[in-house]
């Protein structure tokens, strides 16, 4: 079927039958299955083998094997009618059995029926119990000072969710589920009771959910050890392809670093991201490992080096980043929890007062906004769209000044075309503003970019024949440069909405421009002379010189800082009386002054004539002929 659609999709036609296909402009595996779709095309007929599924139990990560219900049973059966399964382990299989009812795991509908489904189930929550859904992982709470009332208010809220489970044919474990008691104080103090059926769930320290574990203290800690200890285990990856004779170069290692490693990382840190510093530093272990194995450099060498070597941000500036355009993507949506979480003005005082204290997310998503000067800005919503996008017609573009001078087409505007396009436009505005009064609605595209796409669709119903036509300015000239400006200034204080990608692109480059601020402070820095301003470095095809010129940049190699990692005396140059570095080497020294005519033609140069962004095609072959080559 997909090779059908594939055909009909290219042709522009969805009107002809099967028959109607030249066969030959379709790629066949076999003939049975050419005759096998020509069956189902013309009888309707499905095989009797689509009607049959095998489950097979997969365990599931961290579970017990002993446990039934440590499996996942996946059948990727078709939602036919009068459907079989049966179970396979290993080479046994059982009887068949008739599946009367649900959609299995994996079609495209399991999901979102199944959403629709359960989407019903925090009606049930009383007015005093907050919930949150997500498919089939629940979690309810409430909150007080009392807590005879908690423990009434959430066994009532369980009684009234086993109900509505055993009317919709759920159940809910009392083994998987899990009470923790959020609380900071130091007495002792009693702990929430709550049963399902005859069964209690067990109180906790710790819980996970939605892959973030919550401690009781919500220091964050367990989830933060967990997270290092699988991000450490995925750096063995890295460390099987960094290998400096055949692996990868330094892009693909990042790319294979974003994926396993820093995607771990990214997720959930708007959460985390409110523990205390001291903490988070033990991840930063993580980032700083990857980064030397993907750049080849040593230990010795600084983090903040590292970072600009590899052109990734430190993970601080990464969390804020991230805190901020979950924040903004938050605010449009009139039913986000986040909306009500404000803190009160005493709160805010106390937490200016003392800046040790952490911030809640908000608070510390609206200071990143105020850095950036974006205060009470409107963002774009995301609705619905008012039409599907396969009805927007094609535009049709003109352009017949194409082969015109600009002194033609000045003389032309002011003769016959400026005042036959100013009608058109005019007779296009007043068109528009007769088709109704109904509001544009927001879209996930540029406010402007929705309008005339609106606009557009309005008007081609109502049979209007639309050409988009090319304007070229005029720079330089005087009264058009006047009117442009006078134009600008009335759109300065539209109420027009900023879009979502705009917004994140702001917050990308002011966590940029604090980054380099930092990074231009850096004056002792050995790569600041190289690399004042930060971005990304082109890559060597060999990997093996890749890394060599990096730690020449770094000035970090195995002969000048091995000493650190052996507890060695520093290396002295002979001549010079002075401890060996990459600066001497390449641009001190007087032995080598006439290698450096040799290759280089003049005696007198800097580091970023040799290691800079387009490094020196003679380097490799100086530092081959002095002998420095095998020792970086």
């Amino acid at each position: 079927m997909l090779i059908v659609r594939q055909h009909l999709r290219t042709s522009g036609s969805y009107g002809e039958s099967f028959a109607d296909i030249p066969l030959r402009r379709i790629s066949w595996r076999s003939k049975r299955q050419k005759q096998m779709l020509v069956e189902v095309w013309k009888e309707h007929c499905f095989r009797s083998s689509w009607k049959e599924a095998i489950v097979i139990p997969i365990l599931k990560p961290g579970k017990v094997a002993t446990d039934p219900l440590s499996y996942r049973p996946i059948a990727l059966t078709s939602c036919l009618s009068v459907r079989y399964f049966n179970v396979r382990i290993g080479h046994s299989s059982s009887h068949k059995f008739i599946q009367d009812q649900g959609v299995p795991q994996g079609s495209v509908l399991s999901v979102t029926l199944f959403n629709i489904h359960m989407s019903n189930i925090l009606h049930q929550l009383p007015p005093s119990v907050r919930g949150m859904l997500y498919v089939d992982d629940l979690q309810v709470s409430c909150q007080g000072s009392d807590m005879r009332l908690i423990e009434r208010q959430l066994q009532t809220t369980v009684n009234r969710l086993v109900q509505w489970c055993d009317q919709n044919g759920h159940t809910i474990s009392p083994s998987k589920s899990s009470c923790v008691h959020f609380c900071r104080k130091r007495n002792l103090h009693p702990d929430p009771s709550i049963h399902i059926g005859h069964i209690q769930i067990p109180v906790v320290s710790a819980v996970r959910f939605l892959g973030v574990i919550f401690d009781c203290k919500l220091t964050f800690l367990p989830h933060v050890l967990y997270l290092r200890k699988r991000c450490e285990r995925s750096l063995n990856i890295l460390k099987v392809l960094s290998n400096t004779l055949w692996g990868a170069d330094r892009v693909s290692l990042l790319r294979v670093y974003h994926a396993l490693i820093l995607s771990r990382l990214d997720y959930g840190c708007a959460v985390y991201g409110s523990a205390r510093a001291s903490l988070l530093k033990r991840l930063d272990t993580v980032h700083h490992s990857a980064l030397r194995i993907c750049s080849g450099a040593f230990r010795t060498s600084l983090f903040t080096i590292l970072y600009v070597v590899c052109h990734q941000p430190p993970l601080e500036l990464r969390r804020r980043q991230l805190s901020a355009n979950y924040f903004i993507r938050a605010m449009p949506i009139p039913s986000q929890p986040l909306k009500p979480f404000a803190l009160a003005i005493g709160l805010n005082r106390l937490n200016e007062a003392r800046s040790f204290n952490i911030k809640p997310f908000s608070e510390r998503a609206k200071a990143v906004l105020n850095d950036a000067h974006l205060n009470n800005i409107n963002i774009q919503e995301n609705n619905i769209l008012a039409f599907p996008p396969w009805d927007i017609q094609i535009f049709n573009y003109h352009n017949p000044f194409r082969a015109m001078t600009k002194q033609a087409l000045l003389l032309l505007f002011i003769s016959n075309s400026f005042l036959s396009i100013t009608v058109n436009i005019l007779s296009t505005y007043q068109s528009t503003r007769q088709l109704g009064q109904t509001s544009i609605p927001q879209y996930t595209c540029h406010p402007v970019v929705c309008t005339i796409l609106v606009i557009t669709s309005r008007l081609y119903s109502k049979g209007f024949d639309i050409v988009f036509c090319w304007l070229p300015s005029h720079v330089g000239i005087i009264g058009n440069e006047q009117a442009d400006s006078a134009a600008k200034s009335a759109t300065t204080h539209l109420p027009l909405a900023v879009p979502l990608s705009d917004m994140k692109r702001v917050i990308m480059h002011h966590i940029f421009k604090i980054w380099q601020e930092s990074w231009s402070q850096q004056l002792d820095n050995k790569l600041h002379s190289v690399k004042p301003v930060i971005g990304a470095w082109p890559v060597m095809p060999m990997r093996r010189t890749d890394v060599k010129l990096t730690r020449l940049r770094i000035g970090h190699t195995r002969f000048t800082h091995r000493h650190l990692l052996f507890g060695e005396r520093a290396p002295e140059c002979p001549s010079c009386h002075v401890s060996y570095t990459v600066h001497h080497v390449l641009i001190d020294c007087p032995v080598f002054n006439t290698h450096r005519m040799t290759f280089f033609h003049q005696s007198v140069l800097t580091l970023s004539d040799l290691v800079g962004e387009s490094p020196h095609q003679n380097l490799f072959a100086f530092i081959r002929r002095i002998g420095f080559l095998y020792l970086i």
